[in-house]
């Protein structure tokens, strides 16, 4: 919704909101880096952690690579199950096979690098595309999900980032309104 409609919204936002245009206009591009960080970084998390299961089935000879890492692109979406639904069962179906060595290396590699990469991925996408801090993310998440459920780890750190960017307004807008009356203050005692 944010990125198909995120037009029409900037243009409500502008008409509505009871800021400055600069305030305005200054929300409206946090909102549209935060929204790419969060729902592309998402995607492009979900890519990446297919791709990875797809090249390690390929390498270690397990049959339909392609096809699983497919499957395993669209399983990332879901954030308690994620990759593990099918590099763990493939794993144990070949240790069962007595094929060791492609069994552990999956294991291995799937929670030490497959898991992992999500973690890091997400939070440099969101330093590098929304400039939002690690910490955010995080609250955002640990936030997110309990209120929302599977789509916290998005719009938690989406509302989370839009809070403190309406704090920081907050701020430079009272901060501005206390050197307008000390400036008023000072010119009528002249």
């Amino acid at each position: 919704f944010m990125l198909v409609q995120m037009e029409a919204f900037e243009q409500a936002l502008i008409k509505y909101a009871p800021f400055r245009e600069q305030n305005v206009q200054r929300f409206a591009e946090e909102m549209r880096n935060t929204t790419y960080a969060n729902v592309l970084g998402q995607g492009f998390i979900a890519l990446v952690q297919g791709s990875l299961v797809g090249l390690c089935f390929f390498i270690l000879g397990y049959t339909d690579p392609v096809f699983w890492g497919v499957v395993t692109t669209f399983i990332s979406f879901v954030p308690i199950l994620g990759p593990p639904v099918v590099f763990v069962p493939a794993a144990l179906l070949q240790l069962a096979n007595g094929n060791n060595f492609a069994g552990w290396a999956m294991l291995i590699f799937g929670f030490v690098v497959i898991i992992n990469i999500d973690n890091v991925l997400r939070f440099m996408i969101a330093k590098r595309v929304g400039n939002i801090h690690p910490v955010i993310t995080v609250l955002g998440v640990v936030i997110g999900i309990p209120l929302f459920g599977i789509l916290g780890l998005v719009f938690g750190p989406l509302l989370l980032s839009w809070f403190i960017l309406l704090v920081k307004i907050y701020e430079t807008s009272a901060m501005a309104s206390g050197r307008l009356e000390r400036i008023k203050t000072i010119s009528e005692q002249d």
